[in-house]
């Protein structure tokens, strides 16, 4: 079960009703069943199963901030989905236990749109090998069909008429190919593994906004409460890179793991040409993460991450100004036409933990002291686009153009330092 909340005020002004612009509450609550068996025969693993979910999905919205609405949307409902599935795996080994060949294939479906409920429209094959070049090095190979349900915002959206909005517009289950090949070395005698691994990644049906034309894929946080709005399945994207990892588990009292990822994330737009970037299009993400076992059960950790920076959408500094659409939104327009074409800087930010273990006959005890950003750095966020006041508070109105606020632009960085100290008993 997972509770969602989101509202805005104008000018953050709670203490009237009529400064809410928007008040979103929704409750996402699914209820699961498996069953599954498997073979074992010789070198030959076989497994088959079945699964079925029940998923309720609660709304209840008022929006009067998104511009060009004749009316308020105001939806207070619920909505029930019923999915289900099959699947059947093998794997064997050939070439003396050099060669391992696994595969599968399984089907979904659901009854969110009319594509969906058709599992035979979700037909999900897999293939994995791995081959043993030579003792504890090993090639590796895998590609698979993959789909995922489109967010429970789009497909619970109702309009005023407490119509399923996207489930007439016949929402899809979000489609994805994979491709990924590596090698992997062991030296088992000191528990270390490295891997290497390219990959591509294509998407199909992915959820558009139907209002601006944008897929959701490249909608930030700053956006708000993604996908709440009519949505068409129409998007493609891919995502494609490297991957180099090393790691360390528990060897004379360290372990760790470290990993440098090179990626690129990109989405296409029915109002845009070609592929921009997405939302999580970080370009680079180097990760290391480390610990050591002292004597007395003392346990000390770190870990540190480098991250490039996230593309974000500019305002629409000239739609924004308006009178009629600053006091209807309280926030600024995005500029769809340029959808993330600005880039945030990168950041790193080092996270550390220090553990003290008590045992005792029937229960343990762990305190903790964590810290979170140890160096006190502020990310890079996407400036703030804000009001110039009068001396008495009011907004200031453009002496070049009477339809206009004076807005001015604000750095916005984010983060600070957060210590924790926690208590863990196990019974």
């Amino acid at each position: 079960m997972l509770n969602n909340r989101s509202f805005k005020f104008f000018g953050n002004d709670e203490s009237s009703p009529a400064n809410l612009l928007f008040d979103y509450t929704s409750q996402e609550s699914e209820n699961k069943f498996r069953a599954e068996n498997a073979i074992f025969k010789g070198g030959l693993t076989l497994k088959y199963g079945v699964n079925y979910e029940y998923a309720r999905f609660f709304i209840e919205n008022f929006d009067r901030s998104i511009p060009g609405l004749n009316e308020p949307i105001n939806v207070n409902d619920q909505a029930f989905f019923h999915s289900y599935g099959a699947f059947i795996s093998a794997s064997q080994t050939f070439l003396s236990e050099r060669l391992l060949v696994s595969g599968g294939v399984r089907m979904d479906g659901s009854d969110f749109g009319a594509t969906a409920a058709n599992p035979l429209n979700q037909i999900s094959p897999r293939l994995n090998l791995s081959y043993q070049l030579k003792p504890n090095l090993f090639l590796t190979a895998n590609t698979g069909i993959y789909y995922q349900k489109p967010p429970y915002t789009a497909l619970g959206f109702r309009d005023n008429a407490g119509v399923l909005v996207n489930q007439e517009n016949d929402i899809r289950w979000i489609r994805a190919v994979h491709y990924i090949a590596g090698i992997e070395k062991v030296i088992p005698e000191k528990s270390r593994r490295f891997t290497a691994e390219v990959f591509y990644k294509g998407y199909s049906n992915y959820p558009t906004s139907i209002r601006n034309g944008i897929a959701l894929a490249n909608l930030g946080a700053d956006f708000g409460v993604i996908g709440n709005e009519p949505v068409a399945s129409d998007a493609e994207g891919r995502a494609f890179g490297m991957e180099f990892l090393a790691q360390q588990r528990l060897f004379n009292n360290f372990f760790g793991i470290a990993s440098l990822t090179l990626v690129r994330s990109e989405f296409t737009n029915p109002n845009t040409e070609g592929f921009v970037p997405s939302a999580w299009d970080n370009r680079f993400i180097v990760s290391l993460t480390a610990g050591y076992r002292f004597g007395k059960n003392w346990e000390a950790g770190a870990r540190w991450r480098w991250l490039g920076g996230t593309p974000f959408t500019p305002d629409d500094l000239e739609a924004s100004a308006l009178i009629a659409n600053w006091d209807s939104r309280g926030v600024a327009i995005p500029d769809f036409t340029r959808i993330n074409a600005l880039r945030l800087a990168a950041f790193n930010q080092l996270d550390f933990r220090i553990d003290k273990k008590y045992f005792f006959d029937k229960w343990n005890l762990n305190w903790y002291f964590d810290v979170q950003n140890a160096f006190n750095l502020e990310a890079d966020q996407p400036p703030l686009l804000l009001p110039t006041r009068n001396p008495d508070g009011s907004l200031r109105v453009s002496s070049v153009n009477p339809e206009k606020y004076d807005l001015r632009q604000v750095a916005n960085p984010a983060g600070t330092i957060l210590p924790t100290i926690g208590l863990i008993i196990e019974f």
